[in-house]
């Protein structure tokens, strides 16, 4: 498991900093004019040859960061063809096949319709490895570090004074400091190893995701407030005041970013060895929405229980969300009347209770999968019972007076 931390050069003095942002803006010109080089080339190498790293020759870097910086380039520039050379791929796939022509006139469509354009990116960021870089985690001065950039150009040699903060003590405590770093213009990224390991004993905690409440979990643990009075759904109403692209919207997205994570952070898995999350794709695909829903990152969500549940070295598993908001968690009926928006109310056996803690309590069950077929046949308009323990070999008890 990969974490990375950001810590401030604040600390860095006047003359340092020129020389330093110097570099950054040099190594940001060269990369630029790799990329302006291999856009032009059919397939681009991963490691360059000397015949397109000598086409760089007005700079004052060394030839060992121009390599540093080519690989970079090579990476950005195979990254932004990527996507449309798979969808080449599978067309062609598709042809061979004989498939049916609607799909592959949709997809010819997509492919014509994409322009792949040049990159042409702002922020290029170096990613140094332990030939220009020595850190010194072990030393007698007032700061926490020492790290000491060479081999870069012109006689350039940086020592910069960097003290830790409580992420970087967190990550260092549970693994391992990598000798490669990332610079960024007033900050440094660190990036540690950290050992993966799951537990063994525990519970299984279900957790529904939604837009009044970022989680509910099984164990009836649901975000809160912030200290501001902030819950995501205001946050979204505050976005969908915005203007798109100002500043103020881009304030706003980190609020609703730092909420999120800020949110996750406050469940408790210390006495869980599984987390079951409902595996929802595509939720927005040809459906309308209104302004408000189109600002709720439901993927962001899951990246963030994802990389909280690695941490606390918990297991995490997708369930398929069908049903789950509308079968009852004490009796196993299943219909669409249980739910009326956020109240459920079993029709067959009375049970009430939140309705994101119901549908939490069924992922967190070992539930039978219901197929696709079955599903198309809209059973819950009826009701059906749906089981954890399932009686004889069908899932699905049609006909409930009979079976029961």
């Amino acid at each position: 498991m990969i974490r990375s931390v950001k810590c401030s050069t604040n600390f860095i003095n006047k003359q340092k900093e020129i020389s330093y942002h110097s570099f950054l803006k040099e190594y940001k010109r060269v990369v630029m004019q790799f990329i302006d080089i291999l856009w032009n080339i059919e397939k681009i190498p991963y490691l360059l040859p000397k015949e397109i790293t000598s086409q760089i020759t007005n700079t004052w870097l060394t030839q060992r960061i121009i390599q540093c910086a080519g690989k970079q380039a090579s990476a950005i520039t195979r990254g932004t063809r990527e996507k449309q050379k798979r969808r080449i791929f599978i067309l062609k796939q598709f042809q061979k096949e004989n498939k049916q022509y609607k799909s592959i006139r949709k997809l010819q469509r997509i492919i014509d319709k994409t322009n792949v354009s040049k990159p042409n990116i702002n922020d290029i960021h170096p990613d140094l490895d332990a030939r220009f870089v020595k850190i010194d985690n072990n030393n007698t001065t007032t700061f926490d570090i020492w790290i000491t950039l060479s081999c870069l150009g012109n006689k350039l040699k940086l020592y910069i004074p960097i003290n830790k903060n409580r992420v970087f003590n967190k990550w260092e405590q549970k693994g391992k400091l990598k000798s490669s770093i990332r610079l960024y213009k007033e900050k440094i990224e660190f990036i540690f190893d950290i050992p993966e390991s799951y537990k063994e004993n525990g519970s299984i905690l279900g957790i529904d995701i939604g837009i009044n409440n970022v989680y509910y979990a099984s164990d009836k643990q649901h975000s809160m407030q912030d200290i501001h009075g902030h819950t995501l759904s205001s946050i979204m109403e505050k976005l969908s005041r915005k203007k798109k692209g100002s500043k103020a919207f881009i304030r706003a997205q980190a609020h609703r970013k730092n909420y999120i994570n800020w949110a996750i952070n406050q469940l408790d898995l210390s006495k869980v060895k599984q987390v079951n999350i409902e595996n929802i794709k595509y939720l927005r695909y040809k459906s309308k929405y209104n302004r408000k829903l189109s600002h709720w990152t439901y993927t962001d969500i899951f990246d963030k229980i994802g990389r909280y549940c690695k941490e606390q070295n918990v297991s995490m598993k997708t369930i398929n969300p069908i049903y789950t908001s509308q079968r009852c968690s004490v009796c196993g009926w299943t219909q669409k009347k249980n739910r009326k928006e956020k109240v459920f109310c079993c029709v067959k056996c009375g049970n009430t209770c939140d309705a994101d803690l119901n549908a939490s309590l069924n992922l967190s069950f070992d539930l039978p999968e219901i197929n696709w077929a079955d599903c198309q046949k809209h059973l819950n308009v009826k009701g059906f019972y749906w089981h954890e323990n399932v009686f004889g070999s069908e899932n699905i008890v049609l006909n409930v007076q009979k079976a029961y």
